[in-house]
């Protein structure tokens, strides 16, 4: 209901506000504590352009669905008065939510999702999120899920792999720690960075809300996925001037998913730690090496969106089974006709099929 939409709406920019530092103005002289009780309009302008661009759009959005109550049908006047009918607007704002692949929206209960259903304040923290993006409003898609599909790095790479839209990765480390990744294209197996661009940006949910964006100036290295290549490590990784291990912002390693690394600093984006494991780590003399106890990986964008990226990744798994199944397909026309083949592999059989023995 409205009351209920309303508080949400307030409590998560309050919380959003009370949590950045671009926020904090200098104390007035008369603060007793030392802290500030105000905000100039240009500080405020300046952070909302800076770190949530579609603020506009849920004030509005707030505004609409709280003072006017939408109808199914006309409202009922009197003869001679023109009714207010205000029409549904088509930059509505609306948090996110999980939904199924028909793109219905689905109880958070069998969102297949263990952060959807568990963490406290949890939608209302992605709800500041998606004042980021408009590719983050609305609908979200369940691509892959720990709690459902099992904590495996093949099985994320599968579900990221040929999926050619907008997705959001979420992570939780073993200090219950909440942090991501926005994507705003699909991730291409290479063996360097490639993909994504300046709307790309890191953030943490819980204990604290913080969103990273690209440096002015980045180096562009968004986004990192190498399965195959040999010289350098295979993962999936974002940020860092170089595609090694310890130069990744943040990067899951392949072969051990209890050794994924996060770094406060990289040459692509905003400075901050995201993960809590990682940084205690670090105060305490260590490697900046987390458990990644959950994992998750949505589609996101829209409807549109949603269903294009789902068609080009069944498109591109048809070719890669396809690709396997001739793989797997010996020529034997091929293989007989290569005597040294035939000699090694089957030399006695073909010995004996002449009568002879060696």
């Amino acid at each position: 209901n409205n009351d209920k939409s309303s508080s949400l709406f307030a409590k998560a920019v309050i919380k959003f506000a009370r949590h950045h530092h671009r926020l904090t103005a200098e104390p007035l002289e008369n603060s007793k504590d030392g802290r500030a009780v105000s905000v100039s309009f240009e500080d405020f302008s300046e952070f909302c352009f800076a770190q949530v661009p579609m603020l506009h759009v849920a004030i509005s959005s707030f505004a609409t669905r709280t003072f006017f109550k939408q109808q199914d049908s006309q409202p009922q006047t009197m003869d001679g008065v023109t009714p207010l009918v205000v029409p549904p607007s088509s930059e509505e704002l609306v948090p996110p939510y999980p939904i199924d692949e028909n793109n219905m929206r689905i109880d958070t209960g069998r969102s297949g999702s263990a952060l959807f259903e568990t963490v406290s304040h949890f939608q209302s923290a992605l709800f500041v999120v998606s004042l980021q993006s408009p590719s983050l409003n609305g609908g979200w898609r369940r691509l892959y899920t720990s709690s459902i599909d099992g904590l495996s790095f093949n099985r994320l790479a599968r579900a990221v792999c040929g999926y050619q839209g907008p997705t959001v990765l979420l992570l939780q480390d073993g200090k219950g720690c909440i942090f991501g990744i926005y994507s705003s294209s699909g991730w291409k197996a290479a063996n360097q960075h490639s993909g994504g661009d300046s709307s790309n940006f890191l953030f943490r949910l819980t204990p604290s809300f913080k969103v990273l964006s690209p440096k002015s100036g980045s180096d562009g290295h968004y986004q990192y996925l190498n399965l195959n290549g040999f010289s350098l490590p295979h993962g999936i990784g974002v940020g860092g001037d170089r595609c090694e291990v310890k130069n990744f912002r943040l990067f899951l390693p392949e072969e051990d998913l209890d050794q994924c690394r996060c770094r406060s600093n990289c040459t692509t984006f905003e400075s901050g730690m995201l993960s809590v494991e990682a940084e205690e780590k670090v105060n305490s003399g260590e490697e900046p090496i987390f458990e990644l106890v959950t994992v998750e990986l949505w589609g996101v964008g829209g409807t549109t969106a949603l269903v294009e990226a789902a068609n080009s990744q069944k498109q591109a798994r048809a070719i890669e089974d396809a690709s396997i199944q001739r793989a797997r397909k010996v020529d034997k026309a091929a293989f007989f006709e290569n005597s040294f083949d035939r000699e090694m592999f089957l030399g006695k059989t073909f010995n004996q099929s002449d009568g002879g023995r060696r």
